[in-house]
């Protein structure tokens, strides 16, 4: 009878020693699926399969709490939750005291005290996690607001029939610059920046606007699409453009036809591409005294240097033409061609010129360039220098 409950006994640890032996094979195959998941970028999958390799190992040990924590950092980097953050805190703490005087794992441990001082300064209680969220909620909304202010905004001009009529078309001017050329019956589109603009047209082929050429100033809104026409003056004989209601664009999209989508996509990018030409001749001539002034102007002010050339690019926006390699300006992600909407909500006029905004801080101040590149809205963080010299 003994000797038959001893064999018992036997055969049931072989039985749990195969089950745990089993457990923690699968344990394994586990992690190596959260590890897989982790380099896949998928840290929520991460986090799932390393309870699951925990509830069968029956324990924590170093390799799961380490590939949590940093998971957790991950999802955290990208979303703020509170929920998450304070169980971060709780696994750092519980890692650096539990395994601070094993062997073999100095660079685990670093990396997690380095994580553990990071969050160190966000919020430790419920109310004030919320007061942090609604701040970043706020500058979020206010950085989506600029991008609705200084988004292009669609700009149709229209040209029905009338007295006037050209063999060549008539010419299309934003702002002095040549944007299009439109014939009757035809209508073309435009991109343009909020803020007041001026729109001319005339006949001919010249690519420079006549000194009698009448300019209209049209206050071009943020989100709001503008309807033009270029008209026939019967009292003068000229060619005015002038804003029409939505009702009449709408007639005239049904009976008048759009430039060709080569020649549209070519109007919209015209204005920025005879500037650059006109920078291109300019720069032939980069010996005179004229140009050197214009780029030292452009770059400097009140001892505080920024490190770019610019020409106006329409009425209230700057095209940048050059970056000094090295400069404050040449250590940010600024290019050439970008345009410069505004300088700490500052926007570049004939009054409030460049090197007016720049001169009015001094050298260490960190200044934000709000810039367009490819119709997108970007902002960049600028630290000016003193001026080279000085």
């Amino acid at each position: 009878m003994i000797q038959t409950m001893r064999i018992f006994f036997v055969l049931l640890l072989m039985v749990f020693s195969m089950e745990s032996s089993g457990q923690a094979a699968i344990a394994r195959l586990k992690f190596e699926d959260a590890e897989e998941a982790f380099n896949k970028g998928d840290y929520a999958t991460t986090l799932s399969k390393l309870e699951d390799a925990e509830k069968l190992f029956g324990k924590i040990n170093v390799p799961i709490l380490h590939l949590r924590i940093v998971s957790q950092d991950k999802l955290l980097q990208k979303k703020l939750d509170f929920n998450m953050l304070a169980s971060l805190r709780k696994n750092c703490e519980q890692f650096l005291i539990d395994y601070e005087t094993m062997e073999g794992i100095e660079e685990k441990y670093r990396q997690v005290y380095k994580i553990q001082e990071a969050y160190a300064k966000y919020p430790k209680t419920q109310e004030e996690y919320q007061k942090l969220v609604a701040e970043k909620n706020a500058e979020e909304e206010a950085r989506r607001e600029l991008a609705r202010r200084k988004a292009p905004v669609k700009v149709y001009l229209f040209r029905s029939t009338g007295f006037a009529a050209s063999a060549v078309g008539f010419q299309v001017f934003q702002d002095g610059q040549l944007v299009g050329r439109i014939s009757n019956k035809e209508y073309i589109t435009l991109e343009v920046l909020p803020g007041k603009h001026s729109f001319a047209a005339q006949d001919g082929r010249s690519t420079e606007i006549k000194k009698r050429t009448e300019l209209t100033e049209i206050e071009i809104l943020p989100e709001t699409a503008c309807f033009l026409e270029v008209d026939y003056n019967k009292w003068n004989g000229d060619l005015d453009v002038v804003e029409i209601s939505r009702e009449k664009a709408k007639e005239y999209f049904e009976k008048l036809k759009p430039i060709s989508a080569a020649t549209s996509a070519s109007n919209q990018v015209t204005a920025v591409n005879n500037a650059a030409s006109m920078i291109s001749r300019e720069l032939s001539l980069a010996k005179t005294n004229q140009l050197s002034r214009l780029a030292v102007a452009s770059v400097t002010g009140g001892g505080a240097y920024l490190g770019i050339t610019a020409r106006p690019a329409s009425r209230n926006t700057l095209l940048i033409t050059a970056i000094t390699p090295g400069s404050p300006a040449g250590k940010t992600e600024l290019q050439v061609g970008d345009i410069i909407a505004s300088i700490n909500d500052q926007t570049p006029s004939e009054s409030n010129t460049l090197q007016q905004i720049i001169g009015r801080y001094k050298p260490g101040t960190e200044i934000t360039i709000t810039v367009f590149r490819n119709g997108s809205p970007l902002e960049y963080k600028v630290a000016l220098e003193a001026a080279p010299g000085r």
